[in-house]
């Protein structure tokens, strides 16, 4: 399924744990117009459009926390950049994905790649990297390590809770603009955790009985830190999930496009 595969080429994104997440596929205006509509406080734009279109995942906040980073203009000045909006920046993009003579290794900073390892790509040709993952790793290969864990480990548990009957839109994690964290990091809160921020699971009964119907309801007991099953006739008629089918993704380069 679409929604399906969208998880799985981006979980990482949805969770908060990652500004931006990068594909390309092959999918038609409705179904663009569709996905944007599941991905709440979260913008989905083509950056570029041959025979399938390259498209961009991101959280506005987040890639605005990153382009606010002094090294990083500076990083970006050296490449023409010279406004660090998010619009002008992304739009400074395509028309590097357009014009630029060789692909633009810039990129990896809105997808949350450290400068040193971008830099260290461009400097080494792609060659001589201390761990390839997600990316290719010149400084800090063991908490890139830790990283590459926590986007694993998030991808299994979105994967699962789909699965589950968890909607797409239900899945996002909502952060604060005001109070979000540095990119960088948030892998290190997913690992410290093992998953989402709490208020991302305030899941009311109504609520699981829509979009979980087939799963066990439980209601907390007072004065109690567990919770109870729900007596079998006191819930609701159950109901069956949507399967219907939607066209699926192609060729994903997701978290492993260079650098």
């Amino acid at each position: 399924m679409l929604e399906q595969e969208l998880i799985s080429l981006a979980a990482p994104t949805l969770a908060g744990i990652k500004p931006g997440s990068l594909f390309s596929i092959q999918l038609s205006s409705d179904e663009l117009t569709h996905l944007r509509h599941q991905l709440p406080g979260l913008r989905l734009v083509v950056l570029a459009q041959r025979q399938k279109k390259l498209l961009y995942l991101f959280r506005p906040e987040q890639l605005s926390l990153i382009l606010m980073d002094p090294a990083i203009q500076r990083f970006l000045l050296s490449l023409g950049y010279t406004s660090f909006t998010v619009g002008a920046a992304l739009h400074h993009l395509r028309n590097r994905l357009m014009h630029a003579s060789g692909f633009p290794h810039e990129i990896g900073l809105f997808l949350g790649y450290p400068l040193a390892d971008v830099q260290g790509f461009i400097q080494h040709h792609g060659q001589n990297c201390l761990l390839s993952g997600c990316w290719k790793v010149y400084a800090n290969a063991e908490e890139a390590r830790h990283t590459f864990e926590a986007y694993r480990a998030c991808r299994q548990q979105l994967l699962q809770r789909y699965a589950d009957g968890v909607p797409l839109c239900q899945l996002i994690v909502q952060t604060n603009p005001a109070g979000a964290a540095h990119p960088a990091d948030a892998p290190r809160y997913w690992r410290s955790t093992g998953s989402f921020h709490e208020s991302s699971h305030r899941e009311t009964l109504d609520t699981r009985r829509r979009t979980a119907p087939h799963a066990p309801l439980r209601r907390r007991v007072p004065g109690s830190a567990r919770s109870a099953p729900i007596p079998a006739h006191s819930r609701p008629p159950q109901c069956t999930p949507d399967t219907s089918p939607a066209r699926a993704f192609y060729s994903p380069c997701s978290t492993r496009h260079r650098p």
